[in-house]
């Protein structure tokens, strides 16, 4: 199980430009079974239009058996700060123990039986608006660090608001309180 970081996100805007493939290929051999969840920061920058509901972002993994229709799945809390305009998220610490714990079980039904076991790790987040109707070209920009010693590296880059949400996502969007 090979980590694919926003991996279906990626897909739908691979055609659309905003994915930066250098990041993808420096991600490929990463395993979200070995890799420190602590080390972890994803950067998200929206359009001035659009917030992200602070204390909405989590951190989702799954895994299944295929041989055994085992399945286990973890939601966890994603801290935010601000820093130079975009919000950072990283594993709460409450929640490290909990990850790695899951980890470490998803990882020895990986080695028992690498082709049984699927899995995929996300991230979810509630976003709400600012004004009446949101721009269809508003840009969403996400930058990842895997660890503290390396810099940010660019996954998503202006990505157009239309090439994530669908129109009825879009205009569906709370407003801020």
């Amino acid at each position: 199980m090979k980590l694919e970081i926003l991996s279906g996100l990626c897909l739908c805007l691979i055609g659309c430009g905003s994915v930066v493939p250098s990041t993808l290929m420096a991600m490929r051999g990463l395993s979200p079974l070995e890799a420190d969840p602590a080390g972890f920061v994803t950067r998200v920058t929206v359009p001035d239009q659009v917030r992200i509901v602070p204390g909405s972002a989590r951190l989702i993994l799954q895994a299944e058996r295929a041989d055994t229709k085992a399945r286990r799945e973890g939601t966890f809390v994603l801290d935010e700060t601000l820093a130079d305009g975009a919000t950072l998220y990283r594993v709460a610490p409450r929640d490290l123990a909990r990850l790695r714990a899951l980890q470490s079980e998803i990882n020895a039904w990986e080695t028992l039986d690498p082709e049984a076991t699927t899995g995929s790790l996300s991230v979810s987040v509630t976003a709400c608006r600012l004004v009446e109707i949101v721009p269809r070209d508003a840009t969403v920009s996400v930058d990842l660090q895997l660890t503290e010693a390396e810099p940010f590296l660019p996954l998503l880059s202006n990505a157009p608001l239309a090439s994530i949400l669908t129109d009825s996502e879009l205009t569906a969007l709370v407003p801020c309180t």
